[in-house]
């Protein structure tokens, strides 16, 4: 039983001790299927094995297959060199070198699931309850794993039920071929379906992260809004055509549009927004008030720090110091790595804080690249032609968002907003402008240069800091290059950072626990808007939930903003698409939504960009001379250009899988 041995000897590598279920610690190893299934304590070990495969985001870029890089595989992030994510951007995986392979990694969970379910009739010390539960949540997690896989590699097989799970067998695929991927959604739906009325919505407290009805819900509303976009449901150019299964001879993946699977996935997504329990609505938005006002400042960092919420769907408690140093700059400790780092684009997506997005595009952008190097202007921003060149005349008045561009002079007097209050942190600076009045989203994100940064924060990371530290990511400075722990775009990822780490201390005051949010009702109301745009582009819901989001943001209805929007199908989609990237930034979805709306080979592909981590002219206040401080000018990221090419919208099966299985399908292209 060499596998049920290693399975329960390696799962104090995917957890932790704190107080939620999937945190906990087998106390013993069991050794045969009697062992396994003769005790319930014994079950309930096993069953944390077939938990082990619920994705771990904090190891987000770490190497390794337990490592989850779509960060910085996407337009919104980079991370130093090093990492293995770099062979995924730069293009130079194939079959045989799949860095982060997911399929063999996600089959192992789906056995142990399967193999669980088989078995866990066994158990006679099993009530009648638990053995319900245990067995329904082995079965959402296995539904659970197949939609991972679904969303990498598209329609995968699926395992007949009655077929016997050997869990020494490695290979216990070899004979299948791939299933349609309309096959796969039913199938997986249905599962998610079957176990709604098995699982627990009033969990206590050592049982928090497990799933709930409401979490299989939203699962089914993931599903389903993948299912309905382009990649899955084409309107035009499907990417697949010609690709069809060796067991039948239909295509794997449709190549024609169905309307309806805009309908199901609005249903889906409603579905959870009006779940209830025992005659409540379980989910709302996290939102906070002093005195009868929202902060929205406190809301959105209340998301994933107030623990366990009422916005958390599916939720995974985690209390690493590992991942502070991927996040932290070095400025703050030498130990700090500043590996996520978010990119100038991610930046550029936020608004200003009356609701306009200032960059509305790039000039030197193409059909197949991004650009970036030459943002354009929403002249409600930044007035079309500044008059740059008279910037010193007493009669000019510089706009409220400024960057000095390669082919412009630079002024101190457009660049900078002198003593600038930090809106969330309060600490009063000089910063260049383009991250002055930026919405509450970007400050709680984002940690760029120059600004003060606080360390060990009380009251909940809302009282005062032990003390604050300067980030200076300039070449030289604190956090820059030489050092090899540099940011490689010159900003660090603030979001799901506890404002009480200390990481000038040990122990209790560096590890802040906090709730990675799998899966929480923010996401779900812009699946729910987004399905009905495409479906139902009158539907008056689309606002009332989408405002809802912004609302809590702190930025102003999308309407009144953007009064064309209303009847506007197209403006609709391009703009809840950007609502999506600054709702949900560095929370793992940028990369699978570039992929389902078939537009990465633009997104990701070309120049990254960040910041001039070359420059060592990086001083905040009067700049040398008219030259500027060369630092604050975008520049391609280190790691240089990116390459997404057509066959990279869905993963290759590792070549061994191949050789094993020939009956498998390679994803196209590969």
């Amino acid at each position: 039983m060499k596998n049920i041995i290693s399975f329960i000897f390696l799962l104090p590598m995917y957890f932790c001790a704190c107080e939620s279920y999937l945190d906990q610690q087998p106390l013993d190893i069991p050794t045969t299927e009697a062992d396994v299934f003769s005790k319930r304590q014994t079950v309930e070990k096993y069953l944390l094995g077939v938990y082990s495969f619920v994705p771990k985001y904090s190891q987000s870029s770490a190497n390794g297959v337990e490592g989850e890089p779509w960060t910085a595989a996407s337009d919104e992030g980079d991370q130093g060199a090093g990492h293995t994510v770099i062979q995924i951007v730069n293009g130079t995986w194939n079959p045989g070198n799949i860095p982060y392979d997911k399929w063999n990694y996600y089959w192992r969970g789906i056995r142990e699931a399967t193999y669980f379910m088989q078995n866990l009739y066994l158990c006679k010390e099993l009530t009648n309850e638990y053995y319900t539960r245990y067995y329904n949540e082995a079965r959402f997690l296995r539904a659970y794993y197949y939609f991972l896989l679904m969303r990498l590699y598209g329609p995968v097989p699926i395992l007949p039920q009655e077929v016997p799970v050997d869990p020494n067998d490695d290979y216990f695929m070899t004979m299948y071929s791939r299933d349609t991927w309309n096959q796969c959604v039913q199938y997986v739906c249905d599962e998610l379906d079957e176990t709604i009325g098995g699982l627990r919505q009033d969990l206590v407290t050592n049982e928090l992260g497990k799933p709930t009805p409401g979490t299989a819900l939203a699962v089914k509303s993931q599903l389903l809004l993948y299912s309905a976009s382009q990649l899955f449901n084409p309107r035009n150019n499907s990417l697949f055509t010609g690709w069809i299964s060796k067991k039948t001879g239909e295509p794997l993946i449709p190549v024609t549009y169905d309307s309806e699977k805009w309908k199901k996935a609005a249903d889906a997504a409603k579905a959870v927004i009006d779940y209830t329990y025992d005659g409540k609505v379980v989910y709302s938005l996290v939102e906070k008030y002093d005195d009868g006002v929202l902060n929205p400042y406190k809301s959105l960092y209340g998301i994933f720090h107030d623990k366990w919420t009422v916005e958390t769907i599916f939720g995974r408690k985690l209390n690493e110091q590992t991942w502070y140093q991927r996040c932290l700059s070095r400025s703050l400790n030498n130990n700090c790595w500043a590996i996520v780092n978010p990119s100038q684009q991610l930046v550029d997506a936020y608004a200003m804080n009356n609701g306009i997005y200032p960059i509305t595009g790039y000039s030197d952008a193409t059909e197949t690249a991004q650009g970036g190097e030459f943002p354009v202007f929403d002249p409600r921003v930044v007035p079309k032609s500044p008059n740059i060149t008279n910037a010193k005349d007493a009669n000019f008045e510089p706009s409220k968002y400024f960057e000095r561009l390669s082919n412009q002079p630079f002024s101190a007097r457009v660049g900078y907003y002198n003593n600038y209050t930090h809106p969330f942190d309060g600490r009063v600076r000089s910063i260049i402008k383009m991250w002055a009045e930026r919405e509450p989203r970007f400050y709680v994100d984002i940690a760029f240069n120059a600004m003060d940064y606080p360390i060990g924060m009380a009251g909940d990371g809302h009282g005062t800091p032990t003390q604050w530290t300067t980030l200076n990511h300039i070449y030289n400075g604190s956090g820059g290059l030489p050092q090899a722990s540099h940011s490689a775009t010159g900003y660090c990822q603030r979001k799901t950072v506890s404002r009480e780490v200390n990481p000038l201390t040990t122990g209790t005051n560096w590890d802040q626990p906090f709730v990675w949010q799998m899966i929480r009702l923010g996401e779900i109301y812009l699946n729910y808007a987004e399905a009905l745009i495409e479906y139902s582009p009158n539907n008056p819901d689309i606002f009332v939930y989408w405002n809802r989001i912004r609302r809590r943001a702190g930025v102003p209805d999308i309407e009144s903003v953007y009064p064309e929007v209303i009847g506007n199908q197209d403006l609709m989609r391009e703009l809840i698409r950007h609502e999506r990237q600054v709702e949900l930034a560095l929370e793992n979805h940028r990369y699978f939504d570039t992929r389902r709306w078939q537009i990465a080979h633009r997104t990701n592909n070309g120049k990254i960009y960040g910041l001039n981590i070359m420059s060592n002219v990086g001083t905040m206040g009067i700049p040398i001379d008219e030259n500027g401080d060369t630092f604050y000018k975008r520049t391609v990221s280190e790691n240089g250009n990116r390459i997404f090419l057509q066959k990279h919208y869905l993963w290759p099966i590792n070549q061994t899988e191949l050789n094993c299985n020939r009956s498998i399908e390679q994803s196209p292209g590969w």
